[in-house]
């Protein structure tokens, strides 16, 4: 089902990406059937665990030769309320920038 009401950006970002990333920081949000168009939006919600934690039938590794795989979790977007996000459709692809206030150091790197 496909809700006509307020819309939103479901990002499946890298656990890895999620560091400083929480509710309320704002987000420029791209589609791909938009070049050059960007939105304005704030992440609203980080869900509580993977997709896959939530699978009927997650994969598991029976031969115990576990293999570490980044995992990506769900991050809910919204819109700003004076977007017109009439031409956004279920299922586009878009692109995600979290402005997430961390500045990298050099120290950071290694």
């Amino acid at each position: 089902l496909v809700s006509n009401g307020k819309k939103w950006v479901q990002a499946n970002l890298k656990e890895t990406d999620l560091t400083y990333v929480h509710p309320g920081q704002k987000v420029k949000i791209t589609v791909d059937s938009y070049p050059g168009q960007v939105w304005e939006g704030s992440v609203v919600a980080i869900a509580p665990a993977t997709d896959s934690t939530f699978s009927v039938l997650p994969a598991q590794n029976s031969s115990a030769n576990w293999v570490k795989v980044v995992q990506r979790l769900p991050v809910r977007i919204v819109f700003d309320p004076s977007e017109d996000v009439e031409m956004i459709r279920a299922g586009m692809s878009v692109t995600v920038d979290i402005d997430t206030g961390h500045v990298r150091k050099l120290s950071d790197l290694y």
